[in-house]
């Protein structure tokens, strides 16, 4: 959020540096015998500006790159710790003693199934590997 008030703030520069420059172009043509100074300042101006611009950009790039591992990390420790608790789940060894237990342990571990399947599917962090999400 302080990145994009810092990008606010820079496009109202930006405004302010073009007009400096347009005033140092016409400022050129009524005073002569300063033009080699105002056009040394003005393009030291420029440079500065492009300096501060090109910081400001890999800042943000550095920030989203923070961002995008957090959000990695996050949904790494969600995921390890749901895989956990379905290992614990399916590691189980119970056995059934009887034809109706054993068909409520097929019907459990064909929950458990389909659980792992849907998860699978919507499992953002393997997305994001595949997708190459990082910044380099």
């Amino acid at each position: 959020r302080k990145h994009e008030g810092l990008e606010r703030d820079l496009t109202a520069l930006g405004d302010r540096i073009r007009q400096l420059d347009e005033t140092a172009g016409r400022l050129v043509n009524t005073h002569p015998e300063s033009t080699e100074s105002m056009i040394t300042k003005k393009q030291e101006i420029i440079q500065e500006w492009t300096r501060l611009t090109a910081k400001a950009k890999a800042r943000k790039e550095k920030l989203l790159d923070a961002y995008d591992l957090q959000r990695f990390l996050a949904d790494y420790r969600d995921l390890t710790s749901w895989i956990n608790s379905m290992m614990a789940l399916v590691s189980s060894d119970e056995l059934a003693n009887d034809v109706t237990g054993a068909e409520a342990l097929l019907e459990r571990h064909l929950e458990h199934r389909t659980e792992i399947d849907a998860r699978a599917e919507h499992s953002r962090p393997s997305r994001c590997l595949d997708n190459s999400c990082f910044r380099t």
